[in-house]
């Protein structure tokens, strides 16, 4: 059943990338999955495996042999799953702790990127319920992503998150499926912002009786539990959308704006600057990817 789960999760946050030669190994005593992808002209390999949060470790020199195997001009990408019994305490802490252990692991070779993953009991169900931190090697150390904390790297990467380079970026809590950051400007501590990126699982439409697109239901429903993270933590918040594009009918797209509610919601182009409202007011963005062939709507 654990390598099922390993195989389904690698699946899960890799599916923007073309996998091949997935498989289940076991070795030591340890499982994981494996798989294998081209990307920017790199042959990658990934390695997915769960431990305790006090052996990790021992998880890490257990990695030592699958990543002598891999020829010196492939890549290679690890993901660590780990489960701590007690409370999982403050994540500065944690990512010290983990940034620590990597720099001591004592790897053969420089590893692309490690994404580590840290559940706790006293949390939430699901991936909500989990610390997540990225590290990449500068050359010298391991050093965190920041702009991924919080989310697995390759789900930063499908909802666009580089395009927030130039902010410091805080995940909220939020739903499940629903990624509420906090953006402070790396040149202007004063220009805050809310950005909320949700996934859209399902884009089956309600269509009336002359076939028309008249309701997206599980995108009107994501997009309610957006508007109501952003309200929750800032009711002068002002959503600003960005663009809009179904690819259904007007009326579909009216049902959309609609659906938030107590919200001013303006063009882009017609918004008077953030200075005419006080620097005590946030830019909020808001964007879905329906990540379906041929479907995509932004906000």
């Amino acid at each position: 059943m654990r390598k099922l789960m390993l195989e389904a999760i690698t699946w899960r946050y890799y599916r923007i990338r073309s996998l091949e030669n997935q498989r289940s190994l076991t070795f030591d005593g340890h499982c994981y999955a494996a798989a294998e992808y081209d990307h920017e002209g790199k042959r990658i390999h990934v390695f997915t495996t769960h431990a305790e949060y006090s052996r990790l470790p021992e998880a890490m020199q257990a990695m030592f042999p699958l990543v002598a195997d891999v020829p010196v001009d492939h890549e290679i990408v690890i993901d660590f799953y780990l489960w701590n019994p007690g409370q999982l305490g403050d994540p500065e802490v944690t990512q010290r702790e983990v940034q620590s252990l990597l720099n001591q692991a004592g790897f053969s070779r420089p590893i692309r990127r490690i994404a580590i993953a840290v559940a706790g009991s006293g949390r939430g169900e699901g991936v909500d319920g989990m610390q997540h931190f990225t590290y990449r090697h500068n050359g010298n150390a391991y050093a965190e992503e920041k702009i991924y904390r919080g989310l697995h790297p390759m789900m930063g990467k499908r909802l666009h998150l580089w395009r927030l380079e130039n902010f410091n970026i805080e995940r909220l809590p939020s739903v499940e499926d629903v990624y509420l950051l906090r953006g402070v400007a790396r040149d202007n501590p004063k220009d805050e912002r809310l950005f909320a990126c949700a996934e859209v699982r399902d884009v089956t439409p309600v269509r009336d009786e002359a076939g028309r697109v008249v309701q997206l239901p599980h995108l009107e429903r994501m997009l309610t539990e957006a508007l109501a993270g952003i309200g929750y933590f800032n009711r002068a918040a002002v959503p600003r959308i960005v663009s809009i594009g179904t690819g259904y009918s007007c009326t579909c797209g009216h049902r959309l704006l609609w659906s938030a509610t107590n919200c001013v919601i303006s063009c882009a182009n017609s918004l008077p600057p953030p200075k005419a409202w006080g620097w005590n007011r946030w830019w909020c963005a808001l964007e879905f990817l329906i990540l379906q062939p041929g479907n995509c709507a932004r906000w």
